[in-house]
């Protein structure tokens, strides 16, 4: 969930209505999809879920998508439906 909150976080960042120059526009877009991209690894979350029983799994898979969705809507509901989009959008 850590790294779903960064990626929430780090879009806010990323596209604030303030102009951006094009090396920092680069280093979130990085920092997203290659640091956070190994933080939300989905293959140790498949191997977490075939360890457990299969009722267990499907509760487990349910919640922690839910949970991952939950945390997106809180962190960038209120800003983008108050901004929409930002500075480094082109």
């Amino acid at each position: 969930m850590l790294g779903t909150l960064l990626v929430g976080l780090l879009y806010l960042l990323s596209n604030r209505r303030t102009p951006h120059d094009a090396p920092a526009c680069t280093v979130m877009a990085a920092l997203s999809t290659g640091f956070c991209g190994c933080l939300t690894t989905v293959s140790t979350w498949v191997v977490e879920l075939t360890s457990l029983r299969k009722r267990d799994a499907w509760i487990y898979g349910l919640a922690s998508v839910l949970t991952g969705l939950a945390i997106l809507a809180v962190v960038l509901g209120p800003v983008v439906h108050a901004d929409g989009a930002g500075a480094c959008i082109g």
